[in-house]
């Protein structure tokens, strides 16, 4: 199940994202720390190094991260991107685009930890891994010509 982590203390605009957020189509496990599922959503208000840190063990666990930052743009994507997080944008109420990126990294995921996959391939390394999940996203999600 994917997990979210609110490293703003409780601010109103994470309070309606999550409101928003939990009315989706994907069950959200909230929690004070990253959680061991394959993805998650960390709210963070600015680069710190408790942001840091959560990426950081979020990368440890294998978990793929949204970040998802205020309204104002104060949050650099950058930075972030940098530190370890899958994708870093600000909240303007974009649910679905959301809750399409769990169910994506999820479904990525699965594909990967495959008997089909896991036979064809040995090792689990962070390089290996973050090969065979390009493959997976360009080969299930492209839209190159068939």
């Amino acid at each position: 199940m994917p997990w979210v982590v609110d490293l703003t203390g409780r601010q109103d605009w994470v309070q309606e994202a999550l409101a928003e957020l939990r009315a989706g189509t994907v069950d959200l496990e909230l929690g004070d720390a990253v959680g061991t599922g394959p993805a998650g959503i960390i709210f963070a208000a600015s680069d710190s190094p408790d942001l840091r840190a959560a990426l950081a063990a979020a990368g440890y666990s294998g978990s793929r991260v949204m970040v998802i930052g205020p309204r104002d743009g104060r949050l650099k994507p950058w930075p972030v991107l940098e530190a370890g997080a899958a994708e870093c944008v600000a909240w303007l109420g974009q649910v679905a685009a959301a809750m399409a990126w769990l169910q994506r990294a999820e479904e990525v995921e699965s594909v990967l930890d495959s008997v089909e996959v896991r036979d064809q391939f040995s090792g689990q390394s962070p390089a290996l891994r973050a090969a065979l999940r390009d493959l997976v996203v360009a080969a299930r999600f492209g839209r190159a010509p068939s």
